[in-house]
């Protein structure tokens, strides 16, 4: 998986914060994901990576997507909730349930629930029922909301 950097980040010999910094990676920049295991160390994400021919350990909460985790919530409506690597403050994005939304994934499909996601990663909160009217208000069904 290739995934890119959100600032410049040290690419470690270890799986640790102070551990010796091999390579300096740029802002930015696509590095390769070894695997998919997550190593929690002092509460920092790290995952192995490659860039420019230099392996190590990287800070996960800066690569741009990264699933840190998800998380089960007593919500039916929305019963999990992911957290997305985004720099310093990580994206928590609800996941929601397909199978209550009945009538409405029937009559719309599952796209508008993957609509309501990836607009939670621009930072907007609209509910399916949202992006339906808001749609159907426009005529040339071009989608962009502010």
């Amino acid at each position: 998986m290739v995934l890119q950097t959100i600032s410049r980040i040290n690419l470690r010999q270890s799986a640790s914060k102070t551990a010796p910094v091999k390579y300096i990676v740029p802002a930015n920049t696509d590095v390769t994901i070894i695997g998919t295991k997550i190593i929690w160390k002092d509460n920092v994400p790290f995952v192995k990576a490659t860039y420019n021919g230099h392996q190590g350990f990287i800070n996960g909460r800066y690569l741009r997507g990264l699933v840190l985790k998800v998380k089960g919530r007593d919500n039916a409506k929305y019963p999990k909730l992911a957290v997305i690597a985004s720099g310093r403050a990580s994206r928590r994005i609800k996941i929601p349930q397909q199978t209550k939304f009945g009538a409405f994934c029937q009559k719309h499909g599952c796209s508008m629930a993957a609509a309501t996601i990836a607009l939670q990663f621009r930072g907007i909160l609209k509910s399916p029922a949202d992006i339906v009217a808001q749609l159907s208000r426009q005529k040339s069904k071009i989608f962009i909301m502010n």
